[in-house]
Parts: C-alpha cells; structure tokens; sequence
C-alpha cells in the first residue's frame, strides 16, 4: 500500500515536472512567437517610414519640377506676350506710318487738283474777258472736275455762267486790243521789254497772250 502510494506520488511528480517542461516550453515558444512578431511589426514601421520618406522625397521633387514647368511656363507665356505686343507695336507704327503716307499723298494730290483746276479756270478766264482776277471765285465750281489723267472738264462752262450772271465782270480794256512798237527798231529796248514781262503777273501776261484772241460767248 505504502508502495503503492509513492509510485503514484512519483508518477505524479514526474507528470507535473513534464507539464511545467511543457508549459516553458511553450511560453518560450510564444515569447519568441511575441519577439519576433515586435521585430516583424517594427521592421515594417521601418519600411513604411522608409516608404513615407521617399514618398515625401517624391512629392517633394514632383512639386519642385512642377514649379520649374511652371515658372519656365510663365516665362514662355511672358516672352510669347511680349512678342506679340511688339509685333503689335510695329504693325501699329507701319500702320500709321503708312496712313502718314497715304494722307500726305492725298493731301498733295488734292493740292495738286486745285492748282491745275485754279490755273484753268484762269486762263479761260481771261479768254472770255474778264477784268480781275479775284472775280473767278464767283464761278460756280460744282460741275469743274479733275480725273485721274489731270484732265479738267467743266471750266468754260462754269466761266460762260458766270459771265452770262455777271456780264460786268467781263470786257475788254481800253489799251487790250493795242500793241504798239515799242522798240523802235531798237533791239536794246526790246530786250528791256522782254525783261519788264518777266516782272508781270500771271495774270497779267495771261492777258497780253490772249488779248487779241479772246472767244466772246
């Protein structure tokens, strides 16, 4: 019985000692189960800071060219700007430079018109007798007109009207119809004669060449 007893103590014993074996064992084997999990979750904090980092360092240099593109962006919009105002500047000054030009044609042109249609109207002027020049801005100038060729239409018309509504104007100078020798048969005094016609006006010589040749309407 006694025996008995402590064979079972024994066996008992031995059990307990194999269960706490186990029992070590198997805290160890979760302590290193626990260490190594620490170790794996720090190890992916390590490699998600590192991926963090370099995620930064990415967007960071992703920013950093963005910002390149875009100042080298704004310049070229800037240089593109300013190429296209100076060229707008320059056809603006060829543009008006070119207007400058056409005015100043047209304002020669129709300088030019009046005086070819002012000497016209002077020279039949004076064919048809009249007596001072001033009087010819009494003419009626609407159908007086110049073409393209600087040929002018209209002046008798216009000077036969207004001899018709003036006839007073018009006539013949005592001294027109007589051209007397001056000379004498002095060729010395001739050529003072000459010389005192250069003197006249135009007027004035426009009369002496016509002063026998005038066409009375």
């Amino acid at each position: 019985m006694t025996e008995s007893i402590t064979e079972e103590a024994l066996r008992n014993d031995k059990d307990n000692q194999e269960k706490r074996k186990l029992e070590e064992t198997l805290t160890a084997e979760n302590e290193k189960t626990d260490e190594a999990k620490l170790e794996s979750m720090l190890k992916d904090d390590e490699t998600s800071k590192a991926s963090l980092i370099a995620l930064l360092d990415a967007k960071r240099n992703a920013n950093a060219e963005a910002k390149d593109l875009r100042l080298k962006l704004e310049g070229f919009e800037k240089e593109k700007d300013e190429a296209e105002k100076k060229k707008l500047e320059e056809e603006g000054e060829f543009k008006a430079l070119a207007d400058k030009e056409k005015v100043e044609k047209e304002e020669i042109k129709a300088t030019f018109n009046s005086k070819m249609i002012e000497m016209k109207m002077q020279i039949e002027a004076v064919k048809q007798g009249i007596k001072n020049e001033s009087d010819i801005s009494l003419a009626d100038m609407a159908e007086v007109g110049i073409d393209k060729e600087f040929n002018v239409s209209g002046v008798e018309e216009s000077i036969a009207k207004l001899k018709e509504a003036k006839p007073y104007l018009f006539g013949a100078d005592e001294d027109d119809n007589i051209t007397p020798d001056l000379t004498g048969g002095n060729p010395n005094l001739k050529t003072k004669i000459q010389k005192d016609l250069t003197q006249l006006s135009p007027h004035e010589r426009i009369k002496m060449a016509f002063g026998k040749k005038r066409v009375n309407k």
